[in-house]
């Protein structure tokens, strides 16, 4: 997994007993947030069962890097930002909850309901642009 482990949404263990895990958000918002910042980040693990290391290496000053370094392939693309109205529907409060804040972070405006009936009801009053 070691080579997958920074992708979007990706989880190693989801296993039932392992409900209460996250989303897999973590790592790839870690990379990206590096990468921004001009630095790199890898992992490493001797094998299962022995745990994971990563290492973040960001540069001391970034006023030595040029723009084209800092927009290299590797780096990702920033984009303008658009508000988005999200409706979150979920079952899962914490991963509701968790979701719609890293989305309010990103200046969207977040609604959220946690069955189906509930989000019908929120959808018309909020009118979302994003279920």
């Amino acid at each position: 997994m070691l080579e997958r482990v920074f992708g979007m949404f990706t989880q190693v263990d989801r296993t039932l007993e392992k409900t209460t895990g996250g989303l897999g958000i973590g790592l790839s918002l870690v990379k990206g947030l590096v990468h921004m910042h001009g630095g790199t980040i890898s992992a490493f693990s001797e094998g299962e069962g022995k745990g994971s290391k990563f290492a973040v290496r960001l540069p001391l000053s970034t006023s030595a890097l040029t723009e084209s370094d800092l927009m290299s392939a590797e780096s990702p693309r920033i984009e303008p930002r658009r508000f988005h109205r999200i409706l979150i529907i979920d079952d899962n409060e914490d991963a509701a909850n968790a979701l719609g804040q890293l989305l309010e972070m990103m200046d969207n405006e977040v609604a959220t309901a946690y069955d189906g009936e509930t989000g019908f009801k929120v959808a018309r009053a909020f009118q979302p642009g994003i279920v």
